[in-house]
């Protein structure tokens, strides 16, 4: 696995980057707000750390929503772990892309 770092990009780059993607980064401590919507749209695991602003709980509450808790780190070593094993286990990945897309709808019912 490799973690890549990347410059702000038009949103259409940014989506279609996000289609060949393994895993997605929740930023902490800034939070990625709307590009996790956009990431689980996709399917796409979001590994997030939730902190005490709003804008740290948004991938927390989308979690909650579709009833999928198991990518919430409860520190940042738990954060490093859960993005190493998003990376380095297919199986783990395949099956958390698989409960994400079955659970999204859920995001975008109300």
């Amino acid at each position: 696995g490799r973690l890549i770092f990347m410059p702000r990009m038009p949103h259409e780059q940014l989506l279609a980057l996000l289609q060949v993607s393994d895993v997605f980064l929740d930023t902490y401590p800034w939070g990625a707000g709307v590009t996790s919507f956009e990431a689980f749209a996709l399917c796409l695991p979001v590994v997030t750390l939730p902190g005490a602003i709003t804008v740290l709980q948004l991938s927390l509450g989308q979690y909650r929503q579709m009833g999928v808790m198991d990518l919430i780190a409860n520190d940042t070593q738990h954060y490093i772990e859960l993005a190493v094993r998003l990376a380095l286990d297919p199986p783990f990945r395949r099956v958390m892309r698989q409960r994400i897309c079955a659970a999204k709808s859920r995001l975008f019912e109300d």
